[in-house]
């Protein structure tokens, strides 16, 4: 499930979530982009329609920052934390052998 801010569409994930999705990315040998988005990164891709379309076609998007999360929630499409990007990072290492 997925949070829409500003049209930039954001995953519903926590961090051992996020980690499970990529792990099995990776298991299937399946090239892909996550994104860690922060609230300037959102307002960017609300700016460049290519950004944003970009951003969308990830296999996984991230709330990357506490004003995605509060925006999210504010909208009625909660997420349930934030995703950063090196704390995502620090969390994949174990799974990378």
């Amino acid at each position: 499930m997925k949070s829409d801010i500003l049209g930039v569409k954001i995953h519903r994930v926590t961090m051992s979530e996020a980690v499970a999705k990529i792990a099995e990315g990776v298991e299937s040998g399946e090239r892909a982009q996550v994104v860690t988005a922060n609230p300037e990164l959102i307002q960017f891709a609300n700016r460049d329609p290519r950004l944003k379309q970009l951003i969308n076609s990830a296999y996984l998007v991230t709330a990357d920052g506490i004003g995605v999360v509060w925006a999210a929630k504010k909208l009625g499409f909660p997420v349930p934390e934030r995703v950063t990007g090196i704390d995502l990072i620090e969390a994949l290492f174990p799974v990378a052998g």
